[in-house]
């Protein structure tokens, strides 16, 4: 199946029409003027101009090819490319620059929507805003609570992932459509996603506030993406990105601190487990911490109620049982089995109920590194 996009911008007096034909596979740039040699000129020099300018905000040569990876599939594939795009910063940042550079000259608005309440979108009951939309922003997405913060992250990671989406209209009966969806987070709250350290479905960059509010950085590169339009698209079409795979996105410094800011205190007692390559005992002391392989399940619960009043001030401890749970649903980094195990015990005359440490020693982890 074959879509037609066209995009339009106006340069001037002038109005430049390109049709970009997307398929699965093959991505047809016969109406670029590329045979043109002022077209030519444009783009050669467009591609030092892009490269520089882009280069600069992204800072990072990895992430800045990475970027450039999900902009190229948005183009080429016409479906859902499996990974958000989350870019976090102080408002006024530029955050929703790269959403407007692309919907108004590179994809064409049509093809682009915005969603302001994600909370009452993903609650809502009709979702036809999202039909055929090649790039979906969700704008100043702010820091739900931790029910609906998963809860909404995982409604967003099953429209990222399934091939097809079922569109519900107002008055219309409920139909299926390809899934075109491609999704763009932008937001000033480290904890606004519930991110997990292995997952693979959302790459995080922290937009820099060198030029917040700075109108004369945006508005010149503004009317250079506008002037240079189909230069930039050739450009974005032609980068031979075929050595880099989205599901492996670098795990950068902005992306640890959502995650940690995002955790629940199980999960990060856990890490801190698995740091230490067992159960650390006297962790919130002030003095050496032991580490353990087997521990008392009553003892761990006990210091499982320390660490959140220490870490997570204002939270509360959930129940032993909610823990037990977090504790039996923790995996194995490595191994993708249990991390701990449950076993009776006698001691000192009295059988106990501990847990078994499974996961990496410390030594290993140290190797590794």
């Amino acid at each position: 199946m074959t879509e037609s996009l066209t995009c339009t911008s106006q340069c001037g007096a002038r109005h430049r029409t390109t049709t970009l034909l997307c398929s699965t596979t093959t991505v047809s740039t016969g109406l670029l003027r590329r045979d043109s040699t002022a077209a030519s000129l444009r783009m050669k020099s467009s591609r030092s101009s892009t490269t520089s300018r882009i280069s600069s905000a992204v800072a990072r040569d990895r992430e800045f090819m990475y970027v450039l990876k999900w902009i190229q599939g948005l183009l080429t594939t016409g479906r859902a490319n499996g990974v958000i795009l989350l870019l976090v910063g102080l408002e006024g940042a530029g955050k929703g620059f790269l959403y407007k550079m692309l919907s108004k000259f590179i994809i064409g608005e049509e093809y682009c929507t915005t969603i302001n309440d994600i909370n009452k979108f993903v609650k809502g009951e009709f979702n036809s805003q999202i039909e055929n939309k090649i790039l979906v922003l969700f704008d100043e997405m702010a820091a739900p609570s931790e029910k609906e913060q998963k809860m909404v992250f995982d409604v967003i990671k099953n429209m990222t992932t399934d091939d097809q989406i079922v569109i519900n209209e107002k008055y219309v009966k409920k139909y299926i459509v390809l899934n075109m969806n491609n999704f763009m987070v932008a937001t000033n709250n480290n904890d606004a996603v519930a991110l997990t350290k292995t997952g693979r479905r959302t790459f995080v960059n922290r937009v820099s506030n060198k030029h917040r509010n700075k109108k004369q950085f945006f508005k010149p590169l503004s009317d250079f993406v506008e002037q240079n339009a189909d230069a930039v698209l050739t450009y974005l079409l032609d980068l031979d990105l075929d050595h880099i795979e989205l599901a492996d996105f670098p795990r950068n410094e902005d992306r640890n601190a959502m995650v940690e800011a995002s955790m629940d205190p199980a999960s990060a007692l856990i890490e801190d487990i698995i740091e230490y390559g067992g159960f650390p005992k006297g962790l919130m002391g002030k003095g050496r911490v032991e580490t353990l392989q087997e521990m008392e399940v009553r003892e761990l619960y006990e210091m499982f109620c320390e660490y959140v009043h220490s870490r997570f001030p204002g939270r509360t401890p959930k129940s032993m049982k909610w823990f037990g749970i977090a504790m039996t649903n923790a995996v194995h980094p490595d191994e993708n089995g249990p991390l701990f195990e449950k076993a009776d015990k006698r001691i000192e005359g009295r059988v106990c109920r501990i847990y078994v440490y499974k996961g990496p020693q410390l030594l290993d982890a140290m190797d590794e590194s």
